[in-house]
């Protein structure tokens, strides 16, 4: 079943912070399309729910170097 998730985004303002989150989240299995909108701080991922625990999002977070708290991500250092 195709599923969207929204992540409250804190930190990026870039278009290079866009494509460091958006090349990472694309790889994984099941994810057909991201969509993030820096002047309403978030990022939606529409995905297909068998193929994809909502935790893997959280974990691509972390190893990008943002914090997860469930649905809010925030950068650990500044944009770029």
């Amino acid at each position: 079943m195709k599923e969207i998730t929204k992540f409250i985004l804190d930190g990026p303002t870039c278009r290079h912070c866009a494509q460091a989150i958006q090349d990472p989240l694309r790889q994984i299995p099941g994810v057909q399309g991201i969509e993030i909108d820096f002047s309403k701080g978030h990022v939606m991922i529409e995905y297909q729910s068998e193929s994809i625990l909502q935790n893997r999002f959280e974990q691509a977070f972390l190893k990008l170097g943002y914090a997860c708290n469930g649905e809010y991500v925030k950068n650990r250092d500044d944009c770029c």
